[in-house]
């Protein structure tokens, strides 16, 4: 007998993520991260199966820390992953054939990421180098050092812009740089310089080294990454794109004629809303034509979700005869893989009501994948192009499923007053009854340039568990939706998204005759929450609200936030000095006096992007009110805690949530 998943079910998720499939499709490895709750931190392990039908899952690594990014080496004889296991994160390569895992590297502050050469002789990584931007090994370290003095109470000397990152912390002054680790752990060093160096690539013929930075006179003061290739025959260094916007994740061509990449200009009239396209380099011509200059849509994944974890980034992908590429695309609440044949053609090659997370590809074309919809966790999955076929590899949340009722979520459009068609999706209260009615939460999306989708939500099933409608849109600002959608509501937060929020509201309480009108919450978090805000400032119709990570307060934001000030100035139709009466109306703080819901507001102590003082001052001003508030406040984690939090503190969240909506619901 199934039964209504609860808030210690978060910690019975298996996180399934990177799925890489062997060089001739025989085998994929993938990582499986689990919640160790005693322990209070997260464990990654890595599985693998072969390929052919019938075949079960092994447990490769049994690590109680974190094994992750599993890699092929050419002649898929060996598996070389991330591993804490020693004193930082180090390259570890294990033979299939038989064996313990083995070290490779010893850096001092550990390897960020890691591939393959194209020779199976060595390791292209990223990583930390020391303060004179030079990679140092633990071994060169004397053991009779004594550590230094705790410098947390010296003063800080800051002089950029970019000083701080949210879950990193402040700036230490180093640098990543990329390097090549042969197998005996020797380091070559392949940049230099006072300049961050990352998402390295090289070429098959291991002749071109390509990168993304930013290797400006003005690199810490704004937000731009160029593509840069090296010739590794010649030392000679050339940048491939404009210093006109962000872009990143190359990949060379299996003949290394063409290198692809992906990213977005920053011109007028989008800005940093501008879509990521899929660009190509030829590197004989040096021409750069937009692939998808045609197409719509993101080629990423732009899915928000909370049963996920440990997701890299996806590359474009070439096809073995170097013809085609293969690309993650957003669309409409669903994330497909798709082929790109010519300029703006593309060939759909996974789709379906599910976000698929991240891919790999074999020599003879086999797809290895990870997907999510809304009724299941990810799970890995293998498909043949040609011919269609799909078939799953794993099985890791089955147990947990057979365990729980799961919500399936209706899915339907709404239309705004002026026309627009915007998605919405209802998870009904589990065990509904007809003729009674139930209370609904309405969930805002952070972003705003992010989308709800068809993946797992444990948040939106704990809701529904627990006797609520839950009710998600993607109002004009998501992703998913093309370019114009995205950047409706460019200069004017608070204004066409919050109409077509509440047009979503207003659909779902026609079309579904058990939701109480009189018993309705919203919760929403980071933009969300801010949105959260906004709203409960301009409507009475809530029963109840919890914001979270949020902002009430853009004009002083903008020198508190760790990112606000790369994009605000499009945000809100200039800087703070400029439009300032457009910055404090829009703010929910100069509207506070007509909040009459209950507010719940959350937030973490060590967030940098949306930092605590701004759940403060949403605090003061209501308490000074005299509304109905609690203030509840996480140390020590950051603007992630809903996704990659502590995993004891995570739970505490979730069941803050469910009492305030109880409470007030």
């Amino acid at each position: 007998m199934s039964r209504p998943i609860s808030v210690e079910d978060l910690t019975r998720i298996h996180f399934v993520s990177d799925p890489q499939i062997s060089p001739d499709g025989s085998r994929v490895a993938w990582v499986v991260t689990e919640m160790q709750l005693e322990q209070k931190k997260y464990r990654s392990r890595i599985w693998m199966s072969r390929t052919a039908a019938g075949s079960d899952p092994i447990e490769l690594t049994r690590s109680d820390g974190k094994d992750t990014s599993p890699r092929w080496s050419p002649d898929g004889n060996e598996l070389a992953f991330l591993t804490d296991r020693w004193e930082k994160t180090q390259i570890a390569l294990l033979d299939l054939r038989g064996g313990e895992a083995q070290q490779v590297t010893d850096l001092q502050d550990g390897v960020q990421s890691f591939d393959w050469t194209s020779s199976g002789r060595g390791f292209l990584f990223q990583a930390k180098a020391d303060n004179d931007h030079r990679f140092k090994h633990l071994s060169d370290q004397d053991k009779d050092e004594k550590p230094d003095d705790d410098q947390s109470n010296e003063p800080l000397r800051i002089t950029t812009l970019a000083h701080r990152m949210d879950g990193m912390g402040y700036r230490d002054g180093k640098r990543n740089h990329i390097g090549i680790a042969l197998r005996s752990g020797r380091i070559v060093q392949l940049t230099a310089g006072d300049y961050d160096h990352a998402q390295p690539a090289l070429s098959h013929c291991r002749r071109y080294l390509a990168f993304s930075a930013n290797r400006s006179g003005n690199r810490d003061n704004e937000r731009t990454t160029d593509i840069w290739v090296m010739d590794l025959d010649t030392d000679t260094l050339r940048r491939v794109t404009d210093g006109d916007g962000v872009y990143g994740l190359p990949s060379f061509s299996p003949d290394s004629a063409f290198l692809a990449f992906v990213g977005h200009d920053v011109s007028a009239p989008y800005g940093p809303t501008n879509l990521d396209r899929l660009r190509v380099i030829d590197l004989s011509s040096g021409s750069r034509p937009v692939l998808t200059a045609g197409i719509d849509r993101e080629m990423s994944n732009t899915c928000t979700g909370d049963s996920s974890f440990g997701v890299p980034a996806q590359r474009p992908i070439w096809t073995p005869d170097s013809k085609d590429l293969l690309s993650l695309k957003s669309d409409r609440g669903n994330v497909e893989v798709i082929q790109l044949t010519d300029p703006d053609a593309e060939k759909t090659i996974v789709s379906g009501n599910r976000e698929v997370m991240s891919f790999s590809v074999a020599e003879n074309g086999h797809i290895a994948f990870a997907a999510s919809d809304p009724a299941h966790p990810a799970e890995v999955f293998l498909v043949d192009p040609r011919t269609g076929e799909e078939r799953r590899l794993s099985s890791h949340n089955d147990e947990l499923l057979q365990q729980v009722q799961v919500a399936e979520p209706v899915h339907f459009a709404a239309t705004t007053s002026d026309g627009t068609a915007i998605d919405a999706w209802m998870l009904e209260p589990v065990g509904r009854q007809d003729g009674a009615v139930y209370p609904l939460v309405l969930e805002i999306h952070g972003g705003p340039h992010s989308m709800y989708g068809n993946t797992f939500f444990h948040e939106f099933q704990l809701f529904a568990a627990q006797g609520y409608g839950v009710l998600y849109t993607n109002p004009r600002g998501s992703t998913g939706y093309g370019q114009e959608f995205k950047s409706a509501a460019m200069g004017d937060w608070g204004g066409v998204d919050y109409t077509d929020v509440m047009a979503g509201l207003d659909a779902a309480l026609e079309r579904f005759d058990w939701i109480d009108h009189n018993r309705i919450g919203v919760t929403g978090g980071s933009y969300g929450g801010y949105m959260v805000n906004w709203m409960i400032t301009q409507t009475d119709r809530f029963s109840a609200a919890i914001t979270q990570r949020s902002t009430c307060n853009r004009h002083n934001l903008f020198g508190s936030s760790d990112l606000v000030w790369t994009y605000t100035e499009w945000e809100f139709r200039g800087l703070p000095w400029e439009t300032t009466d457009h910055y404090y109306e829009r703010s929910p703080i100069s509207h506070v006096e007509n909040v009459r819901t209950p507010v719940l507001i959350m937030h973490s102590e060590n967030d940098l992007r949306c930092p605590v003082e701004q759940g403060e001052q949403w605090f003061t001003a209501l308490k000074r009110l005299n509304r109905t508030t609690e203030f509840v406040r996480f140390p020590g984690e950051s603007h992630n805690l809903s996704r990659s939090g502590r995993p004891d503190r995570r739970l505490k969240r979730l069941r803050w949530m469910l009492h305030w909506m109880g409470q007030h619901l």
